[in-house]
């Protein structure tokens, strides 16, 4: 009998290999073991750098060659490897990214009827950082005042996506042909919850016919909205169409706002 050399074993007769990697072995937890004549290697597995007796995780993010995510996708690491997730807007697994044309939700007027044109005028405003909205949509064609005279909706958006009608509005003295609601506009007043929007009514005829005219509507932090001004040009007359487009700012969570309203049709500088 003789003494074996180191990694070999005496069976009696011979000195036969020691298979180190069916026992304990130098080899870290996430490095592979395989058996040589007499000894054994470790390699780190796939996702980690080192000598494989020690380790660490390779940043497959930090480095564009070691990944394949999506010019359109973000790469988050993990532990031996890293995951691609398409970004908002894009749809795909991640390695492929193509841009989304589904809606990411729906308006529905409560009381939709045909020729309503509900959606013919549309404006939104965020509550600031909350992930929250405001948005009005106009229906000019509606008929609660008479035929086409109009009217628009208030939805609060969701943060997570969803969209709830919670106020109708039409003007106090509609009437048929007013067209209410062809033009819209909206801002909220920070994070209070609460928001003016201003409607464009510019077949209204206060002032001769087709002279038009503008609302303005408060929408408290409920969502429930109450009409607070009407306004007319001051030298309006008929066919002026004032109120053909409107828009509407507010100053901040003051609870003020300013409105700038046209009227396309006006001739003090000539027909």
């Amino acid at each position: 009998c003789h003494e074996c050399e180191v990694g070999f074993r005496s069976n009696g007769i011979e000195c036969v290999n020691i298979n180190e990697c069916a026992s304990g072995n130098l080899c870290h937890t996430n490095a592979t073991c395989a058996d040589t004549p007499g000894s054994f290697t470790c390699a780190c597995k796939l996702g980690f750098q080192g000598d494989g007796q020690t380790c660490t995780d390779v940043d497959e993010c930090a480095d564009g060659s070691l990944n394949n995510c999506h010019t359109n996708a973000t790469c988050s690491n993990t532990v031996g490897s890293f995951g691609c997730a398409c970004l908002f807007g894009f749809q795909g697994n991640g390695t492929a990214c193509e841009r989304e044309c589904k809606p990411q939700m729906h308006f529905m007027a409560s009381d939709s009827a045909g020729d309503d044109y509900f959606g013919y005028s549309v404006s939104v405003s965020s509550f600031g950082s909350n992930g929250d909205a405001v948005a009005v949509v106009g229906a000019y064609g509606e008929d609660d005042r008479g035929s086409d005279s109009g009217s628009a909706y208030v939805f609060r958006v969701t943060s997570n996506g969803t969209a709830t009608q919670t106020a109708k509005l039409t003007a106090n003295d509609g009437a048929a042909d007013d067209t209410f609601g062809s033009s819209v506009s909206v801002s909220s007043f920070g994070g209070s919850g609460e928001a003016v929007a201003v409607v464009r009514a510019n077949n209204d005829d206060d002032r001769g016919d087709a002279s038009g005219s503008a609302y303005v509507f408060r929408v408290a932090a409920d969502g429930s909205a109450t009409q607070t001004a009407k306004l007319t040009a001051n030298d309006g007359a008929a066919n002026d169409q004032f109120g053909y487009s409107v828009s509407v700012s507010s100053f901040g969570n003051s609870g003020d706002a300013v409105a700038v309203v046209s009227s396309p049709k006006d001739d003090d500088r000539g027909s």
